[in-house]
């Protein structure tokens, strides 16, 4: 009798917890209490949809493991993103508002950082339903695991999110807080005065897409001693060994591969050593190459000691002037060095996408102009790639980073004085369509891009008009007669059919198609070079 009772309280004990596993959650926004530990399923959503890897842990039976701590937590679908949202709640149905012992309701709120993925982010909106709450894995210890390209934005400096006692925006955690404070332990973000977390300049070029961060922020000292710390997973790095013709470049970070040396304007060079380089999506820029028909590259810009990156993530290579130190050049007064371009959130190489400078000034979002000529200074963007179709701001600078530039106002309200005592003055700004016919850009309606004297700053001409996909608009800067005596040429190259580079011709079409110099008819242009188009000789960067 005493082995058939024990054998009857272990399948009692063994369907008591295959119970457990088989708990079933109605998802309708109404309040529930989870078991921190208790495995539950999910009545009527498959597992394709999102759920928080802080809160629940996905079991290979298809049920889920509670991870936070045991209480009352308000669960609703979302089925447009296919996300399950998670967020504490009280007694009344209410969301939970942080205490000062470090226990309650935390919540993120801002840019660059969403579940299930980061265009979802909730902005900076007021909408308390749109926040998003951090798994509370212990009492008073927070956990928010989120991966660089899915949850995170893979643009470093479009992340900025605060965290908030309170979903209806009260209770912000700020450094040095009288009520919720935050210290700052990570080496991955810095925050402001302000409680904005942003990503530390210094590790831009290491934020890449595969990047697993866990963010924990410690407040089971209490809400005024709180510690925000991250551990940080990078992907594999990749072991290639990347050639520039003979010269081993060097592998300094990541997945970024560098030759710091002599360049020649005219010779070709040949870049080996990985699959990646020979994709048909990576990115080269057409200022400073030109592609040739067996994969090498012509080098366009003038003779001189040059900074070549291969990014073998974001697959495009970023090239600048550097001097005998390998440290980037800055215009000079003679008009010789190396002119730079900064930006918004949406301007960028290789793609504003990706890759978006926001005024940063770390190098990786400063970018250069070629030195065509001597003195002679041309960076070429396509609109929806480089820069957006309705909202872009750039400017340019002597420097990679703040301080003077070429400007036509010196008294721009936007400038600072030190900034502004630094620049130039530009003496001539000339605006050209693809057939060389001059633009109109001054007068509101008229499209293009204009330099606004405002400002000193570049951007579309008028704001209820969008720019056209696929327009290619070339910048040129002489200052063959130094930089107190600079031009500057905007000119639109013609309409891209699908980004390759057929400009449209505005003269009457000869033979209607695509030739090569030998006659050949092609379907479309898939190498830079020169075509016939219509008729007319186009030449393809």
């Amino acid at each position: 009798m005493k082995h058939l009772f024990l054998l009857f309280l272990t399948v009692m004990a063994w369907m008591a917890t295959y119970s457990s596993a088989q708990t079933s959650i109605t998802v309708d926004g109404s309040s529930i209490r989870l078991t921190q530990g208790e495995k539950y399923t999910f009545a009527g959503v498959d597992n394709s949809f999102y759920l928080s890897p802080d809160f629940w842990t996905a079991n290979s039976d298809g049920s889920y493991t509670f991870n936070a701590v045991t209480g009352l937590y308000q669960l609703r679908e979302n089925t447009a993103t296919k996300y399950i949202r998670i967020a504490p709640v009280d007694e009344d149905g209410k969301y939970t508002v942080h205490t000062e012992d470090g226990k309650g309701g935390l919540y993120v709120f801002g840019t660059g950082i969403g579940l299930a993925t980061y265009p979802n982010a909730p902005g900076w909106t007021t909408y308390g339903d749109a926040k998003l709450a951090v798994a509370e894995v212990k009492p008073a210890y927070y956990q928010l695991t989120v991966t660089v390209g899915k949850e995170l934005s893979p643009v470093a400096n479009a992340i900025d999110f605060k965290f908030y006692g309170d979903v209806n925006n009260g209770h912000p955690f700020i450094p040095n807080g009288t009520v919720h404070a935050l210290t700052n332990l990570s080496d991955q973000f810095d925050i402001d005065d302000k409680g904005h977390v942003k990503v530390n300049p210094d590790v831009v070029s290491m934020f890449v897409p595969g990047t697993k961060i866990v963010m924990t922020i410690d407040l089971t000292q209490g809400s005024k001693a709180g510690e925000f710390s991250t551990d940080v997973t990078y992907p594999p790095v990749p072991d290639y060994i990347l050639k520039i013709n003979d010269t081993e470049m060097t592998h300094p970070s990541g997945y970024h591969f560098v030759y710091e040396g002599n360049m020649k304007q005219n010779q070709s060079y040949t870049f080996t050593g990985a699959d990646v380089l020979s994709d048909a999506a990576w990115y080269y820029d057409p200022d400073f190459f030109t592609k040739n028909s067996d994969g090498s590259y012509t080098f366009k810009a003038v003779d001189g000691r040059y900074h070549v990156e291969a990014d073998v993530n974001l697959k495009f290579f970023k090239v600048y002037g550097i001097d005998d130190d390998n440290n980037p050049l800055t215009l000079q007064d003679n008009g010789t060095g190396e002119l730079w371009m900064r930006g918004n959130n949406c301007f960028g190489k290789p793609s504003y996408a990706t890759n978006a400078a926001n005024w940063g000034t770390d190098i990786s979002q400063c970018h250069a102009f070629a030195q065509v000529s001597p003195k002679v200074y041309r960076m070429t963007l396509v609109v929806g790639k480089q820069i957006d179709t309705s909202n872009f701001d750039m400017k340019n600078y002597f420097q990679a980073g703040n301080g003077g530039g070429f400007i036509v106002n010196q008294s721009a309200q936007y400038d600072d004085k030190d900034a502004l005592a630094a620049s130039k003055k530009v003496e001539s700004v000339s605006y050209f369509k693809a057939d060389d016919s001059e633009m109109t850009i001054n007068k509101k309606g008229d499209e293009g891009i204009r330099y606004f004297s405002g400002s000193n700053h570049f951007g579309k001409n008028h704001s209820d008009t969008p720019l056209t996909e696929g327009d290619v608009y070339e910048f040129t800067y002489d200052v063959t007669k130094g930089i107190d005596h600079a031009s500057l040429t905007i000119k639109c190259l013609g309409k891209y059919s699908t980004g390759i580079g057929t400009v449209k011709s505005t003269e009457k079409p000869v033979v209607k198609g695509i030739y090569t110099l030998q006659g050949v008819k092609l379907s479309r242009i898939v190498n830079a070079g020169v075509y016939v188009v219509n008729g007319k000789k186009v030449v393809v960067k």
